[in-house]
C-alpha cells in the first residue's frame, strides 16, 4: 500500500503538479530521500526553479501577441511594458526569444534622458566633456 502511495505521489511530481520539496513533505521524508525515491522509480529530477514559460507574463507575451502589438499595431516596447506592468528589458527578451527583430528606437520610444541612435545627443562622443 505504501509503495502504491509513493508511486502516486511521485507521478504528481513527474507531471509537474508539485515540486521536489512538496513531494518530500507529502511523503514525510527529506528532499534527498525524495530524490532517491524518484531515481529508484526512474523519474528524472527536474532542475530547480520555475519551469520555462510558466509565468503569467509568458502566457501573455506570446509570439502572436508580440507580432500583433509590436509589429502590426506598431506599439513601442515601452508601451507594451507599461501596459503589462513589466520592464522594457522583459519585453525585449521575449521579442528576442521569439525571433522578432526590434525596430530602430525613435525619439518617442527613447523616453526621458535617452536618445535614439543617430539623433542629436545619441552619440556620447559628441557630448561636451567626452573625447
Amino acid at each position: 500500500m505504501a509503495a502504491v502511495l509513493e508511486e502516486g505521489v511521485c507521478d504528481r511530481y513527474a507531471s509537474g503538479q508539485c515540486s521536489l520539496g512538496e513531494l518530500a513533505r507529502l511523503l514525510g521524508v527529506s528532499r534527498q530521500a525524495a530524490r532517491d525515491m524518484l531515481s529508484r522509480l526512474g523519474i528524472a529530477v527536474r532542475r530547480p526553479g520555475r519551469p520555462t514559460g510558466s509565468s503569467a507574463l509568458a502566457r501573455v507575451l506570446t509570439e502572436g501577441y508580440l507580432r500583433r502589438e509590436y509589429l502590426e499595431r506598431g506599439r513601442s516596447v515601452a508601451h507594451v511594458a507599461d501596459e503589462l506592468g513589466c520592464t522594457r528589458k522583459t519585453v525585449r527578451r521575449y521579442l528576442a526569444d521569439h525571433g522578432i527583430e526590434r525596430r530602430p528606437m525613435t525619439r518617442r520610444d527613447a523616453g526621458p534622458g535617452r536618445s535614439p541612435a543617430g539623433s542629436p545627443g545619441g552619440d556620447k562622443a559628441g557630448r561636451r566633456g567626452c573625447r
